[in-house]
């Protein structure tokens, strides 16, 4: 009781960034009314996505191969699952539905997230309201990413374990002995289930500890890591023997290139390291090295790249890790500054920009809310909920449903036991290309407007990142080589227009058969037109005319068919 009373100040701050983050369900709450049925708006970044896939893991799926495609349910994942474990458990153990302990976990986990992170600026600086002042600016620079399910407000904790156990390794007091082996053996447990929840912890974690053990030579973590490691190992290598392993890898993004990138974060981790060369001279040896480890992971994680070749989404999900990172080495310069020169206006400043970002981070927010929040986005969302009852009360659980108009396919794997025939999160799993194009292509015969444009405009709902990121990443390079050599900077056509003309070759092929006949290539049951659909009567006259295709039910705007083989 007395150390609540002693952090009560820290306790009421992480309480407000919490609300802070769950702010804009509040207010969707609140506005929406008695007319709310259960259906939330997302507000987050892929918050539907990690929902589907949780909700995936109580159906009994939990390889999680694919939340949203019923031939592909039991592949094996490519996104490590077991942070969804965890949610799902939560979910299981409380009776509540998925959307509703995805918004508590808006609260839950960003308040203890938040505590956890204060503890480790406390172990590094020893100084409670300095660390208080630094954490609050970590979670305020990322309000709204702490507002996505999953990831990274369950994934963040394994970070947080294995950098505070690395400074208690290394730096801490009572690092000796029996307990800094024990010490290092759990760093290996944290890091071996850290590769079945994010590519991006795991590799921060490794890459920190490796640097802080160059004067201390110690590899005490492998008993713990290595048999998750050979775990992990043997899944990847499962994985990998699918067919469409690699075009999914290139569909997350994943392309060749030792050519370096991401320049905001080497930017900023420069800037720091400026700031630190600065302050050598008043930092104590222990202070120096741990600094400087922290800067030097910011350019190993983002430009590994220039060694390994391997580049995914340009490393943008490491800027995470290299904001938290800069504000440890700027929270010990700080310490240092106010121990040596008892200045009390340096912590002042400090002060003063975690209100002013506060403030600013309550604006955007406020903003996020009244731009987001529509009148008719609501009413549309509730009037799903009769949509979603029917498919729960009278179809098979399992069954493939085709949405046309509405834009609730996503939803469909939150609040029903079906799976849906395809949507862009289906492209995130081990699936070829050729299937997520067939795919795409089927469920656009009822569009009397397909042709090569329309493909190309739309290619990322097939392709997802396979052509986006590398071709940035090559766009970038000519026109750095232009910028030096003064020649004009003329860009590339993103796709080959050759690809392009098959898959509308292909759609042609398809469009010359019965429609049913051809979307059934793939497993079928229901198909759902909604009169928002923006080809409704041209839908509506294909579907009516099709023998093997019967209207099961009328739902306010939206007609229910079932689909008989």
């Amino acid at each position: 009781m007395q150390k609540i009373k002693n952090n009560k100040l820290v306790l009421i701050i992480a309480l407000l960034v919490s609300l802070l983050v769950v702010s804009p369900h509040l207010i969707f709450l609140q506005k929406t009314g008695p007319a709310f049925q259960g259906v939330y708006q997302s507000f987050s970044d892929d918050e539907v996505y990690y929902q589907a896939r949780i909700a995936e893991v109580l159906r009994g799926n939990w390889s999680i191969g694919n939340p949203y495609i019923k031939e592909h349910q039991a592949d094996p994942f490519l996104q490590p699952p077991v942070a969804e474990w965890i949610v799902a458990i939560l979910v299981w153990i409380t009776g509540l539905s998925v959307p509703v302990v995805t918004i508590i976990g808006d609260v839950f986990f960003v308040f203890f997230g938040f505590l956890f992170l204060f503890i480790i600026f406390k172990r590094i600086t020893k100084k409670k309201t300095l660390s208080l002042v630094y954490t609050s600016i970590f979670f305020l620079l990322f309000v709204s990413t702490f507002g996505r399910p999953v990831s990274p407000q369950v994934t963040i904790f394994f970070l947080f374990a294995g950098l505070l156990l690395i400074y208690d390794i290394y730096f801490g007091q009572d690092g000796v002995g029996s307990r800094k082996r024990n010490l290092h053996l759990f760093f290996g447990l944290v890091v071996g289930l850290s590769l079945f929840i994010s590519p991006y912890y795991w590799t921060t974690l490794l890459v920190l500890y490796g640097l802080t053990s160059l004067s201390k030579k110690a590899l005490w973590f492998l008993p713990t890591f290595l048999p998750l490691g050979f775990l992990y190992g043997v899944f990847t290598l499962r994985s990998s023997d699918f067919s469409g392993y690699t075009d999914a890898m290139a569909r997350f993004g994943l392309f060749n290139s030792h050519f370096p990138g991401s320049y905001t974060s080497i930017v900023l981790g420069l800037l720091t390291l400026i700031i630190l060369l600065f302050a050598r001279k008043i930092l104590s040896q222990k202070d120096w090295w741990l600094s400087l480890c922290f800067v030097a992971s910011i350019f190993i994680l983002n430009w590994q790249n220039i060694i390994t070749g391997q580049v995914i989404q340009f490393s943008s999900h490491y800027l995470l890790v290299t904001i938290l990172f800069i504000l440890f080495v700027l929270a010990i310069i700080h310490k240092t500054l106010i121990d040596k020169m008892f200045d009390r206006r340096i912590f002042s400043a400090g002060v003063v920009l975690l209100i002013v970002l506060f403030f600013v981070q309550l604006g955007e927010f406020e903003g996020l809310c009244n731009s987001t929040f529509h009148q008719k986005i609501s009413s549309d969302l509730q009037e799903k909920k009769e949509v979603f009852d029917w498919l729960n009360q009278n179809t098979p659980k399992d069954s493939v449903v085709l949405t046309l108009g509405g834009d609730f396919d996503f939803l469909l794997p939150v609040y029903t036991h079906n799976n849906v025939y395809y949507n862009l999160y289906a492209t995130l799993s081990v699936m070829p290309d050729s299937e997520t194009e067939n795919r795409w292509l089927l469920q656009n015969l009822f569009n009397p407007q397909i042709d090569a444009t329309y493909i190309t405009q739309h290619q990322r709902d097939f392709w997802m990142n396979r052509y986006i990121d590398s071709y940035y990443s090559k766009e970038n390079r000519r026109k750095i080589s232009a910028s030096l050599t003064g020649d004009e900077y003329v860009p590339e056509t993103q796709i080959s227009p050759d690809l392009i003309n098959d898959l509308f070759k292909r759609f042609k092929e398809y469009k010359s058969q019965p429609p049913i006949t051809a979307i059934q290539t793939y497993n079928l049951d229901y198909v759902i037109l909604s009169k928002e659909y923006p080809h409704y009567a041209y839908a509506k006259g294909m579907l009516d005319r099709s023998k093997s295709i019967k209207k099961q039910e009328i739902i306010g705007d939206m007609v229910v068919y079932s689909v008989t083989r």
